[in-house]
């Protein structure tokens, strides 16, 4: 069974591999696959049989094109006539899915391992020539391809510049931060699989479309409301929500986000005497497709006294509209100006090193860009982009070793905390311990899960968290020094106390209590003054004795001022009582026979019988205990 295939070229494709030679190299591959298959007007007749033929040609071109192609597909596709598929992916075999037993038993005759694929009523036949390297983010090649010219914004031809749903992002870089965020390892596989089933206008893909956030309208709030005099690129944070200030920019700017380049025309024009109004203007020149008057309100802006950020910016701009014309000289050279007004600015340096991959000046290999990917946006960039699809798989390894080797560092610093830790464990106390086993079990965590940009985070923490273990040593002898002062302190108010209680004989242990915490006091300022970490352990411990000790003698202390009291309370009702009964006594007792003998007729009425002795008594008694209470 034959069947008529037709081979597509990937102009786009074709032009960045083959760089003013795209005429040559059709010919050359129309020749070559000719002699392999029959022609029949501008189709080829494909049989089974002569699938080794197909195969042998297709590896002569790749072997002569191996260092333009180096990892990327050949830029085109064989489908059957009449028939094309979804997505014309470069370097894909297309025959209907019919031929599959014929097929696989002519790759078996002719010992040629082939790979099989329904696609819908079609049958991808992967060959050995044609079988694209094993990557994370497989569906690269799907980048080039497309009915639309390169979007202004996100580089894609799946749509028009006016029509790009990156235009939806609010908050500059969320979208963009929220890839960021997710392991390579599982943010390849996602956005192949949104792609692959034609959902393009996912909200799982804003972060493809949306990846440029400087260029995209959305980043005018940070250019109008977050952009003072100094300001540079370093200053941003992504995807951290801008308010707006009302008036004609910021209703410009709702209406370009919203579609309505009309009215956010309007807008800017009223403002067209101040730079904001000019970036506005600028924006509706990339939505109307008109780059002439993109690049006119570019001119018009006066760049010098402008924030280097807002400088960096319109150049980025400029760069890109230069690239949107395909000038791409006059575009690198926007891109350096850009990076020599704002350093910081690092999308500027990525877009310069592609226009360099683009025009040849910079060999197609990774060794350039890994200057950059050290820093988390272009690292999720690079990722991302089209141009790296000849070193697909050498980028992804690359991306891929950085977040293992900041991994390792987080993980080294952990297991330095841990260590740390291990030798410090006996010496603190449940709650600190349980806290910091917590804070690295936490840490560890993300350190397994997380990204590469959540690495740069972890690594810090974990390097801080491992300092702060190796400071805890430190801190507990300045904690120990600072305290030996009070604890001073505390013993001299003691040893006053001391000296002034009368009853020594009575409280010899708290006496000899007192002379040990003294002697123990002494001897931890004198192991201080020494070598403080090596006497580390021995000091905690000697610590904790000499707490225990305050506590027992600040207990003894309350014992002691008790009897104390009860002494003087008791002194107190003995004294009163005696004097006041000795007083009754001379009363009724010695008075009544001096009166008897000299005014006898008066006995009679003086109350000195013995009820009233004992009322008396009782009334002595009452006050005596009332003054020995009051004592307390």
């Amino acid at each position: 069974m034959s069947e008529k295939l037709r081979l597509f070229f990937h102009e786009r494709l074709t032009s960045f591999l083959f760089p003013g030679r795209e005429n040559d190299f059709r010919a050359l591959v129309l020749r070559t696959l000719s002699g392999a298959l029959p022609r029949e007007g501008e189709s080829f007749l494909f049989t089974p049989d002569r699938l080794s033929e197909l195969e042998k040609a297709l590896s002569s071109l790749r072997r002569l094109f191996e260092s333009q192609l180096a990892e990327a597909p050949f830029p085109f596709t064989f489908f059957p006539e009449g028939n094309p598929p979804r997505w014309t992916r470069p370097g894909r075999i297309y025959f209907h899915s019919k031929l599959q037993k014929e097929v696989e038993e002519a790759a078996k005759r002719a010992e040629i391992v082939v790979g099989t694929e329904r696609q819908g009523d079609l049958l991808e036949v992967r060959l050995p020539s044609t079988t694209p390297p094993d990557t994370l983010f497989s569906v690269r090649d799907l980048l080039w391809v497309g009915e639309h010219a390169p979007c202004f914004y996100c580089g894609l031809p799946w749509h028009s510049t006016a029509s790009c749903p990156g235009i939806r992002e609010i908050i500059p870089g969320k979208a963009l931060r929220g890839y960021l965020k997710i392991p390579l390892r599982d943010l390849g596989p996602r956005l192949a699989g949104e792609i692959l089933s034609g959902k393009l206008d996912s909200e799982n893909l804003l972060g493809l479309y949306a990846r440029h956030f400087y260029l995209l309208p959305a980043f005018l709030r940070v250019l109008f409301y977050r952009a003072p005099e100094g300001a540079r690129f370093a200053n941003l944070s992504l995807g951290q929500e801008i308010p707006g200030k009302g008036g004609n920019l910021q209703i410009g700017l709702e209406c370009l986000i919203n579609g309505e380049v009309g009215e956010a025309e309007k807008r800017f024009l009223a403002e067209a005497d101040n730079p904001q109004g000019l970036l506005g203007m600028v924006q509706v020149g990339v939505l109307q497709g008109d780059p002439e008057k993109a690049l006119y309100y570019l001119e018009e802006l006066p760049l010098d006294g402008l924030p280097p950020l807002v400088q960096a910016a319109a150049l980025v701009w400029k760069g890109r509209v230069f690239e949107w014309q395909r000038d791409y000289t006059s575009a690198e050279r926007s891109y350096a100006e850009a990076l020599r007004r704002d350093s910081s600015f690092h999308p500027a340096a990525y877009l310069r090193l592609r226009m360099s991959f683009l025009l040849g000046g910079t060999a197609r290999r990774i060794e350039p860009l890994r200057a950059y990917l050290g820093h988390p946006i272009i690292y999720g960039l690079a990722f991302l982009e089209p141009f790296f699809l000849p070193l697909a798989r050498t980028l992804e390894k690359e991306l891929l070793s950085r977040e293992e080797e900041k991994q390792a560092q987080a993980l080294s610093a952990i297991r330095e905390a841990e260590d740390e830790l291990h030798r410090l464990k006996g010496l603190l106390s449940e709650e600190e311990r349980a806290d910091l086993e917590d804070r690295i079990r936490r840490l560890r965590e993300e350190i397994y899960q997380g990204s590469f940009y959540d690495l740069e985070r972890v690594a810090l923490r974990a390097s801080e968290l491992a300092l702060e273990m190796k400071g805890y040593t430190y801190r507990k002898i300045r904690e120990l020094r600072e305290g030996l002062s009070d604890q001073y302190r505390r013993y001299m108010e003691l040893k006053r106390y001391w000296q002034r209680y009368p009853y020594k004989t009575e409280a010899r242990s708290w006496g000899r209590k007192l002379q040990e915490l003294g002697e123990r006091l002494t001897r931890t300022e004198h192991r201080l003054g020494k070598d403080a970490v090596r006497e580390f352990p021995g000091l905690l411990r000697e610590y904790e004795h000499i707490k225990r000790l305050f506590e027992e003698l600040e207990e003894g202390k309350r014992e002691l001022e008790a009897r104390l009291v009860f002494r003087k309370q008791l002194h107190t009702f003995l004294t009163v009582f005696l004097l006041g009964e000795t007083l009754l006594f001379v009363l009724f007792f010695t008075i009544p026979p001096l009166v008897s003998a000299l005014f006898p007729e008066a006995l009679a009425y003086l109350p000195l019988g013995l009820s009233s002795f004992l009322w008396a008594s009782l009334g002595v008694l009452v006050l005596s205990l009332l003054l020995a209470l009051s004592r307390r």
